[in-house]
């Protein structure tokens, strides 16, 4: 089953701030950064069912930004600092894949199992995420 959509991702990282102490002679300090990424998502879904108890499934695709961004941040309190701008050092076009199954208990419970692998946007950053699921109806 091929697949196409948008995804809305929103980055944050709050301020920092250190306080002069005995171990810390020059305290940084630096402001939140925030950015909202819009990327579109495409890709195709392999499902296997076993009757209507069990299926496993397996995905892949991509996603490509739709708006371009940069992230910048300036820390002060220690002379000597440059700002880090991230502009064009992001991954545009990044790759997903999604491995699972499931197992239907009965008519309103389920069990399963995913793996999901993405590139994130930060250059030669990866994240590998395990989920297992169970869910309850009614």
């Amino acid at each position: 089953t091929p697949y196409l959509g948008v995804r809305y991702i929103k980055l944050y990282a709050n301020g920092y701030t250190e306080e002069r102490s005995d171990d810390v002679k020059s305290p940084l300090t630096y402001e939140s950064v925030g950015v909202d990424l819009y990327s579109a998502v495409s890709g195709l879904k392999l499902t296997h069912n076993f009757g209507k108890t069990a299926a496993i499934y397996a995905s892949g695709g991509l996603a490509q930004d739709i708006n371009n961004f940069s992230l910048s941040l300036s820390a002060t309190g220690v002379d000597g600092l440059v700002p880090i701008n991230s502009k064009g050092n992001f991954n545009s076009t990044r790759a997903t894949a999604t491995a699972g199954a499931y197992y239907n208990i009965d008519t309103t419970q389920r069990i399963g199992a995913d793996l999901i692998w993405r590139e994130e946007v930060f250059p030669s950053t990866g994240i590998t995420t395990v989920l297992a699921k169970y869910t309850q109806g009614f």
